[in-house]
């Protein structure tokens, strides 16, 4: 599945005719799209939602462009920032990139060119957001195999707990059956014999669990 499917967008530009055209542009592929004129709506949106990609001019007003890719970074590290601003400079571009800008645009006459920037941006995020779920497969499978591994070593612990007693009961009464049959009458050793077949039955069902478990 493309990752426009279900990547969220963030647009800042305080020029509204430039943001009714990004916006249109990326709602026009696919994308999941909020605009903002100002850094601090942007800041706002940031805070609420999670966000795959910014988009923000290098000159805004009260932040500026640099500031607010700072700002974001600081909030959610893992939103991938791409300044897109007319004003190009060696300076500008080594000061965004320092901050964690994942790309520099410069605004060119068809602003489509964009979208070169922000489906690599989208497929970045989508790729850690697989390789974090990986991660946390791999550690839930590995905690699983751990429980179970307790769980055998308890009701292992348990079976012998509760065979020891059974096995005690159940090597008396065939004691008394033994040597004291024939001073015991009919009816007692009949009791006997229950005690020690509901011992031996005792035993199987605790067998039968610790296999099950």
């Amino acid at each position: 599945m493309s990752p426009k499917h279900f990547s969220r967008i963030l647009v800042v530009e305080d020029s509204q005719s430039e943001l009714h055209l990004l916006c249109n542009i990326l709602r026009s592929e696919g994308f999941n799209v909020i605009g903002c004129a100002s850094s601090d709506e942007g800041l706002e949106h940031v805070q609420q939602r999670d966000f795959d990609v910014a988009v923000i001019d290098l000159r805004l007003p009260e932040l500026g462009g640099s500031r607010l890719l700072k700002r974001i970074r600081k909030i959610d590290d893992e939103i991938r920032v791409i300044i897109n601003t007319g004003a190009t400079s060696y300076d500008s571009v080594k000061e965004a990139m320092n901050l964690g800008a994942f790309a520099y645009v410069e605004k060119l006459s068809d602003p489509r060119a964009l979208l070169r920037y922000v489906y690599p941006a989208c497929r970045e995020r989508v790729d850690r957001y697989a390789s974090t779920l990986e991660d946390a497969v791999t550690q839930r499978t590995e905690e699983l195999a751990r429980s179970n591994r307790e769980l055998e070593d308890f009701a292992s612990i348990v079976a012998h707990d509760l065979r020891s007693p059974l096995l005690t009961i159940s090597g008396y009464c065939q004691l008394l059956q033994e040597e004291y049959e024939n001073r015991l009458d009919t009816e007692a050793n009949e009791y006997l014999s229950h005690v020690i077949g509901g011992a031996a039955r005792m035993n199987r069902l605790i067998e039968d669990l610790l296999e099950y478990s």
